[in-house]
């Protein structure tokens, strides 16, 4: 069994996270990006977010940091993950993570149902948030 909470409800994740305790087998994902290493801490198995598209090192380095006890090295990917959460102050987010996917070289089809909203200027600063990621 798998479970993802992309609720961004602190207290139920917990819950969540408790209940496990009846089905050891079971995996809890979070799926927020700022609870990432929160969770991690708190015996969540991994994290699966729509930032994990764009930069799955971050997120596994994130993971095995905070699994190992390397607080300070966890500490500072969960800010870089924090940093790249700014992207999505330029729009709807699934748009702005497809366009920063694609500013990667990869094609990630097409928005249905809404219309294309990202100005010039939002992907300009979307793509420098993909130019730190890659340095």
């Amino acid at each position: 069994m798998l479970i993802k909470d992309s609720t961004g409800d602190w207290e139920g994740f917990q819950q969540v996270l408790e209940a496990r305790a009846a089905k050891p087998s079971a995996r809890v994902l979070q799926g927020m990006d700022e609870l990432a290493l929160r969770s991690i801490v708190a015996g969540a198995d991994g994290v699966l977010t729509g930032l994990t598209n764009l930069a799955p090192d971050l997120y596994a380095r994130l993971v095995k940091s905070a699994q190992a006890g390397d607080m300070e090295e966890a500490q500072i990917l969960q800010s870089r993950i924090e940093s790249v959460c700014e992207l999505f102050k330029e729009g709807f987010w699934v748009e702005c993570l497809k366009y920063a996917v694609s500013c990667l070289g990869i094609e990630s089809g097409h928005l249905c149902g809404r219309p294309h909203t990202l100005s010039a200027e939002s992907k300009d600063r979307i793509r420098q948030i993909v130019e730190t990621l890659v340095r």
